[in-house]
């Protein structure tokens, strides 16, 4: 997938993922630092490296969503780069010791993004951090960040052609709900089979 359309994608998910709460009456609100950092400041943002205070910035979670009682982030992924090769499948079942991984199953997030998430989480803020995985049958899935099985970091290229190699860890995807009962158990909502479908035709078109 170029960039071209993973960023597409990454906008029909926004504009889906969201429109769910708001259907079920969460307010929301868009927090990303894109959203207040002027574009003199995220040139700048992009030539600094190890400060506690920029990353904190550059790797807030995408959405503030609330009702009633309920206060959360919502940090949205989508995931379309799966690990084709088997022995390296292999090679992360071993030093992960869950035997269990596969190649529909295993999911990389930024590391900087995901330590900085952690670091929010430790402070009792909670992070919901949801996916839309192309690779795994059961596509969306959503789970506290402080609940995600992280098993591994590595430089991995997200993309194809010119992508960059960036540092990323794993996450074992399996391990997480899929939204729809995180839907239910977290937020006793029951979400329609018609609105599964067309959610998932949505984020397919």
């Amino acid at each position: 997938m170029s960039f071209k359309e993973r960023l597409e994608l990454a906008q029909r998910m926004d504009k889906g993922i969201i429109s769910l709460f708001k259907r079920n009456g969460f307010i929301v609100e868009k927090t990303g630092y894109e959203q207040f950092v002027s574009d003199a400041t995220k040139a700048r943002f992009r030539s600094v490296h190890n400060n506690p205070t920029v990353t904190f910035l550059r790797y807030l979670p995408d959405w503030f969503v609330w009702q009633n009682d309920q206060y959360f982030f919502v940090e949205l992924k989508v995931m379309d780069s799966p690990i084709k090769h088997v022995g390296r499948v292999k090679e992360m079942q071993v030093k992960s010791g869950y035997t269990d991984l596969s190649s529909e199953n295993i999911g990389a997030v930024e590391t900087a993004a995901i330590n900085n998430y952690n670091r929010l989480s430790s402070l009792g803020i909670q992070i919901l951090v949801v996916v839309y995985c192309t690779f795994n049958p059961r596509l969306l899935f959503a789970e506290w960040e402080q609940n995600l099985v992280k098993f591994h970091n590595d430089n991995v290229r997200i993309g194809e052609g010119n992508a960059s190699f960036t540092p990323y860890t794993n996450i074992h995807v399996d391990r997480m709900r899929t939204l729809y009962d995180f839907f239910a158990e977290e937020l006793n909502i029951t979400i329609p089979e018609e609105t599964k479908n067309g959610l998932i035709e949505y984020l397919k078109s």
